[in-house]
């Protein structure tokens, strides 16, 4: 998938809503504080909110309102969407683009608490005829509405794709514009699977201050990391899969042994794995210069042309791939 456009609604000096084309190269030029440097924060706050997060200040002076929207509008080769390893589907039988016919994700940032929460929606042409979108229900909900409906030639019941794909093609005439959460049920399952189609995003703050700690030099090889990790996905799923049936095997033995000694603790225990591994947190890289100096410690200037050499070299390298994930470098 690939950046079209940038949509921004009471974020900062955008208090309208506010739709920026985007290219294969775009140069924003203007005087200051014309809204520049907003649109590439913008993009990091939807991306990642690392370097930069949402907070109650980002809301326009003046807009009257407790949230604020950042959106983006991506074109893509209509992707297919494996939910399960039965289950395949993509963005225009689930109805999730746009009358344009691109993905369109709006995430609203509520301000009113202390703590900014986010909600992500696809503003999709979607059927009209259902009370809820058809995404949002359960297994035994889709099944209700087959029966209530009388819809035949569900191929697979135990599949929510395969009953919605038939309630669909019975019933689905009429179409509008809708927002459809993206936090639950069957949405929720695809929306965690585009993530292995949307961009990486990097922003280099190159005109901040220069700090002791400043770590810009390093982002370039974080960058690195990152698109080698999304390259590989399918190998480190692998070995996650083997090491996470190991550790599962072993602790299953243990719990067998502690049942025979004391059956009622063995009961309150459940094998399981914490978090998912953070691949990027293992590989760490470091450049020196002479006489082993950091790079972090170097003149800004001497930083900057790093920077320049890495885009350099990463386009070059890029252009002889046939298919690369996508990735928007912002500067």
């Amino acid at each position: 998938m690939y950046l079209k456009s940038v949509i921004l609604e009471n974020f900062r000096s955008y208090r309208e809503r506010t739709i920026i084309p985007i290219e294969n190269l775009t140069a924003f030029v203007g005087t200051n504080e014309a809204g520049k440097s907003t649109i590439l924060a913008a993009l990091e706050i939807f991306f990642n909110s690392e370097l930069i997060k949402p907070e109650k200040d980002d809301l326009s002076v003046g807009g009257g309102n407790e949230s604020f929207c950042i959106g983006c509008i991506f074109g893509h080769e209509n992707e297919t969407i494996v939910l399960d390893a039965s289950a395949t589907t993509n963005l225009r039988d689930e109805f999730l683009l746009n009358p344009d016919g691109n993905l369109e994700i709006l995430k609203r940032f509520n301000c009113s608490a202390k703590t900014v929460k986010v909600e992500a929606f696809a503003n999709a042409l979607h059927p009209a005829e259902f009370e809820k979108s058809l995404l949002l229900l359960k297994n035994a909900e889709l099944k209700t509405e087959i029966t209530n409906r009388a819809v035949e030639g569900v191929a697979k019941k135990s599949s929510n794709v395969s009953i919605r794909k038939a309630l669909w093609e019975a019933l689905a005439k009429e179409k509008t514009l809708q927002e459809i959460p993206l936090d639950k049920e069957g949405a929720k399952e695809i929306y965690e699977q585009l993530g292995k189609f949307l961009p990486i995003y990097a922003l280099f703050e190159a005109d901040r201050t220069s700090r002791d700690d400043d770590d810009e030099a390093q982002d370039p090889m974080k960058l690195a990391t990152a698109e080698a990790i999304r390259e590989l996905e399918p190998d480190l799923i692998s070995i996650k899969t083997v090491i996470q049936k190991r550790v599962l095997d072993v602790a299953n033995r243990t719990l067998d042994k502690l049942r025979e000694i004391n059956p009622k603790i063995a009961a309150q225990l459940t094998p399981e794995f914490k978090e998912e591994p953070k691949w990027s947190s293992i590989f760490k890289f470091i450049l020196r210069g002479d006489q082993d100096i950091p790079l972090n410690k170097r003149g800004s200037g001497v930083r900057r042309l790093i920077l320049i050499s890495f885009f350099r070299a990463e386009a070059e390298r890029r252009q002889s791939l046939e298919k690369s994930p996508g990735i928007i470098y912002a500067i």
